[in-house]
């Protein structure tokens, strides 16, 4: 019998995929943060960005973005579906059965559902509660080379992802995340996992797909960083979303984190480190100095030490990057090295001051080849952010990474609102040629201009500058690019 109850269940999470507009309300039809589901008051204990990064905003709906007890505006499918028939029943919320398990859908800052059931069994409830969502991003760049080959401009896709994550709680609350889809028009899972919390001494328990904790621009996520593309550095020292185990914990009013697991190779890292490794160990400290609130902003210092240590039984040691612009080819590329392991390191450090943002990090890898003389590789980065609508980049304490920015006045027709207008500048280096090793040095300009329609939506605009040498690829590369963007 509790087989079967708990594949009813899972069954229920099968069904929800169909809906395409649920009410904002909870259960009993009035919005409020009971109603938000057992998922946002985990995703809040936790403070669960790691979870779902690059989707929706999981904070309970009595809470703002910032932390601070505040509403935002938006637009909601009651505002624009008649209260009447169909489509107003399916705005109110849903209620249906599948396969005896009660199972409501509803919109609370995008489409949520809710399954419970009783298990026999155990006396007690068996609940699950989650949202399902998608990510989209549609680039577009041109290019004007002088000396650089195999350059392109156009238009693509660059992620379409599919995901639902929340908490399913059958003798113990366990929270979990499913990311697939399109990455560079291949087939990826950028995240696939069940996690652990509140555990005695350890804190968190996290095992699958996720992205191993090293670098904070990598961390943060693509629907939440200022620019289209992580910094060239991040982009080929980061270890990016592998199988693997974590734990994790913070400490001192989330002032202090501490993470650490054991990743092996996935199917395919878009992003990230191109080594081939049987195993990788990394580990990532971070902290913070300063922290506070003020009429719903903050103002913080971040730093941050992280490092990996990675072991090659195929003896193939690669680092590579493109140009901050996924259009263009890599420019800079070690190819395979052979090594039998490899030492990483990073720094990090972020400042926030309401409007105003500054971050950058430092990073390096040592790797054991004496036939390519141990070579050295390293980068840096350092960038900048204001908001000229005064709104700010919120962090997360307990993941200790950048969360999404939600509009203070998100963008609406009747009450002229314009949402979010932020500037951005970012300065990289990337050397990756020692000794032996030609893989070329890149420097790096970047500016952009973000318009945030609401919690939703933004569209990133872009022009670069990147000077190659001493590699394959020599000379400069003007960059104009732009990106339309939706996490619903």
């Amino acid at each position: 019998m509790r087989g079967k109850r708990v594949w009813a269940l899972l069954a229920a999470v099968l069904s929800v995929g169909p809906v395409v507009a649920i009410a904002e309300e909870g259960p009993g039809g009035a919005a409020s943060s009971e109603d938000s589901g057992s998922v946002e008051r985990a995703a809040q204990r936790a403070e669960d960005i790691a979870a779902q990064e690059e989707a929706a905003d999981q904070l309970p709906a009595t809470q703002g973005p910032h932390g601070a007890a505040e509403e935002q505006p938006e637009i909601t499918p009651s505002d624009v579906i008649s209260d009447t028939g169909v489509f107003g029943a399916i705005a109110r919320g849903v209620d249906t059965s599948v396969a005896g398990v009660d199972l409501r859908l509803y919109w609370t800052r995008g489409i949520n559902y809710r399954a419970e059931d009783e298990l026999t069994l155990f006396d007690r409830n068996a609940k699950l509660d989650g949202r399902i969502g998608l990510r989209l991003q549609v680039d577009a760049a041109g290019y004007a080379p002088n000396g650089p080959t195999g350059v392109s401009g156009g238009l693509a896709v660059r992620r379409l992802f599919f995901y639902t994550t929340g908490e399913l709680d059958l003798l113990y609350p366990v929270l979990f995340a499913l990311d697939l889809g399109l990455d560079e028009g291949r087939f990826f899972v950028d995240d696939a996992y069940l996690w652990i919390t509140d555990l005695p001494w350890i804190g968190t328990f996290k095992i699958g797909q996720f992205r191993a904790p090293m670098s904070l621009t990598h961390l943060t996520g693509s629907g939440t960083r200022p620019f289209m593309e992580i910094a060239t550095p991040a982009e080929a020292f980061s270890p990016g979303s592998r199988a693997g185990l974590q734990i994790a914990n913070d400490a001192f009013d989330r002032t202090l984190t501490w993470q650490l697991g054991w990743f092996a190779d996935s199917l395919a890292v878009p992003v990230g480190d191109a080594s081939e490794s049987v195993s990788r160990v990394v580990g990532r400290l971070t902290g913070l100095p300063t922290f506070e609130r003020f009429q719903g902003d903050q103002d913080l210092i971040h730093l941050g030490i992280s490092a990996s240590w990675v072991f090659s039984n195929q003896q193939r040691v690669r680092y590579r990057s493109r140009p901050e612009s996924f259009l263009a080819p890599d420019m800079v590329d070690t190819g395979d090295i052979r090594a039998s392991s490899a030492t990483l390191m990073g720094l990090e450090a972020a400042w926030v001051r309401g409007s105003l943002s500054v971050q950058g990090e430092l990073m390096g890898s040592q790797v054991r080849s004496e036939e390519s003389g141990n070579p050295l590789f390293y980068g840096l980065y350092g960038e900048v952010s204001y908001f000229l609508t005064g709104d700010s980049r919120p962090f997360n304490r307990a993941s200790a990474v950048f969360g999404p920015v939600v509009p203070k006045r998100p963008l609406t027709w009747d009450d002229p609102q314009w949402g979010a207008w932020e500037l951005a500048g970012r300065l990289s280096w990337t050397d990756l040629s020692d000794d032996q090793v030609h893989g070329g040095e890149i420097l790096t300009l970047m500016t952009g201009l973000n318009w945030y329609f609401n919690r939703y939506g933004r569209l990133l605009f872009e022009y670069g500058y990147s000077q190659i040498g001493d590699g394959p690829q020599r000379g400069g590369l003007h960059i104009f690019q732009a990106r339309f963007q939706v996490n619903i």
